[in-house]
């Protein structure tokens, strides 16, 4: 099967986390699509992923079609992870210009059974996390001129309010929002949130003529 690669981010370097494989056979996780095609397209990634076997299956995928990416095992809940995460991809790769904010949990149940201890993490892995990894890779960006944050959340945070996972999602939307506020104008950094679902195949298609659609 034929892959399409092409130079939209040559000379770019990008920390993706979440990145590590999370299916067999053709199903690819979505840190790992994202992982892959920048790499096609010329980016230099910084794999992050508390897994560090996951890691290495995306790396592996990568090394073999020739791009070039480093795994980093963190965690994106803990600020000393997040800034070690940052100077890694400065010390690798010299700059930092891209973060993709690809991790995130989720759980049934509904407001009045949900276990508090269950909340407070689903905020720290899909709220917090965002916070501490954007706090160190905003500096590193600005030095080189600016760059671009994506945050994913799922799609079903484009459902009914009533259901626990969309009310766990939606919060990252409006923070996505806040936290870009006080960059672009003066630095170049630009931040932006995404939907999401599972991508189909191990090919991981992507094309510039259909961009995801934010809800």
């Amino acid at each position: 099967m034929t892959t399409t690669r092409g130079n939209r981010l040559e000379g770019k370097v990008a920390i993706v986390t979440g990145a590590g494989a999370t299916g067999s056979g053709d199903f690819v996780g979505i840190g790992q699509a994202i992982s892959l095609l920048f790499t096609r397209q010329g980016a230099k990634v910084l794999l992050v992923d508390r897994d560090e076997k996951n890691a290495e299956i995306t790396l592996a995928q990568i090394k073999e079609e020739g791009g070039d990416a480093t795994v980093f095992v963190g965690d994106v809940t803990n600020i000393d992870s997040c800034q070690e995460m940052a100077e890694a991809a400065v010390s690798t790769y010299g700059k930092l210009n891209v973060l993709v904010n690809n991790v995130g949990i989720s759980g049934p149940g509904s407001v009045t059974d949900v276990e508090e201890d269950f909340w407070d993490t689903v905020m720290d892995v899909n709220l917090k996390s965002v916070m501490l990894t954007s706090k160190f890779a905003i500096p590193e960006m600005i030095k080189d001129g600016g760059g671009s944050i994506v945050n994913l959340s799922s799609i079903v945070g484009c459902g009914p309010a009533a259901a626990a996972p969309a009310t766990r999602t939606r919060p990252l939307r409006a923070g996505s929002w806040v936290l870009a506020t006080p960059w672009p104008s003066t630095t170049g950094a630009t931040t932006s949130g995404s939907t999401a679902s599972h991508p189909a195949t191990s090919t991981a298609p992507w094309s510039p003529a259909t961009p995801p659609t934010n809800c």
